[in-house]
């Protein structure tokens, strides 16, 4: 999936494989783990599933890109020039004031409360995490196989 990613195709990609995985991937592996009874062989048999399923998508789409206008836009990207640069590429402007003019009005992310902040949401994801965890080994141990 890494030639999307360097084909400015990010979103194309990660659509595929949500799709092959979420959609198509984990509906398998739970109708043969809980439904035909077969457990970890029926999680195993959907992830493979969902791969197969996610890479078939993905070559049939690198089949269908159109390489020529990749080069050019990749040769563009490469040889860009802001002095030479045609109505095809945007460019930035930036006004015209000193760098330590600049550097004032950008925020500073070192502050205690962005800090606080970032240490919250991490906590957070960490608690998320453990409760799924005991919530799986809860339920392991309350379902008879």
């Amino acid at each position: 999936m890494f030639f999307f990613d360097f084909s400015g195709k990010q979103k194309r990609g990660a659509m595929i494989s949500f799709g092959g995985f979420y959609l198509f991937g984990i509906p398998i592996a739970a109708f043969l783990m809980f439904y035909v009874r077969i457990d970890i062989y029926g999680f195993w048999i959907g992830i493979i599933a969902a791969e197969t399923v996610t890479n078939a998508l993905l070559f049939t789409l690198v089949q269908r890109f159109n390489w020529e206008r990749h080069a050019q836009a990749a040769q563009i990207r490469i040889a860009f020039n802001p002095k030479n640069a045609t109505t095809n590429i945007a460019i930035v402007s930036i006004p015209n004031e000193k760098p330590e003019e600049i550097e004032k009005d950008l925020p500073i992310a070192t502050d205690e409360s962005s800090w606080r902040k970032s240490i919250g949401i991490k906590s957070f994801v960490l608690f998320l995490c453990v409760c799924f965890l005991i919530t799986g080994i809860i339920t392991s141990i309350l379902i008879p196989l």
